[in-house]
């Protein structure tokens, strides 16, 4: 996961594992299961440290303190360290490629899930994909659009203490 600052807060998005991938602007989170590193890059800003602090505090408690969690600093960490022995070499992501190529590509591999209990039972489904309309949205229920890069929880006004309780298990 790479921990990066933008316009819109501090997100977390995941991103290929590759070393080439881990730079000095941002925090990575690599989880190798039991074992979870927080990579501090030189440049990360203190928001991106803490964001992702929090992240691997959730990641330990989900995993009933079974996962050991680090924090490594890039100006410290030895190049003989176990996260380079994990994560393959590979080439950086590649900014060369166009704004509307990359849009068409997001737009095509978004998907919709809905969550309601309408039928008394709680049930979890995909109900669209591709470029994913607001009026698809309904306020009576809880939608999980699931983008490449990030996924966002949409909890309707109108929906029951069931689905808003339930909507972030999804």
């Amino acid at each position: 996961l790479q921990v990066r600052k933008t316009d819109k807060g501090v997100v977390l998005m995941e991103i290929k594992a590759h070393q080439g991938n881990l730079n000095s602007e941002d925090v990575f989170i690599i989880d190798n299961g039991n074992e979870a590193w927080q990579y501090n890059g030189s440049a990360s800003s203190k928001d991106e440290r803490y964001r992702a602090a929090q992240f691997m505090q959730n990641l330990e408690s989900e995993r009933s303190g079974r996962c050991r969690t680090d924090v490594v600093e890039q100006a410290t960490i030895p190049p003989e360290h176990k996260i380079f022995e994990i994560l393959p070499s590979g080439p950086k992501k590649d900014k060369t490629r166009s704004s509307s190529k990359t849009q068409l590509s997001a737009d095509l591999s978004k998907s919709l899930y809905k969550l309601s209990d309408k039928t008394g039972n709680l049930k979890f489904g995909k109900v669209g994909e591709g470029n994913i309309k607001r009026s698809a949205l309904d306020n009576n229920d809880v939608y999980v659009i699931d983008t490449p890069a990030v996924c966002f929880v949409y909890v309707g006004n109108g929906c029951s203490d069931q689905e808003r309780k339930n909507a972030m298990t999804y």
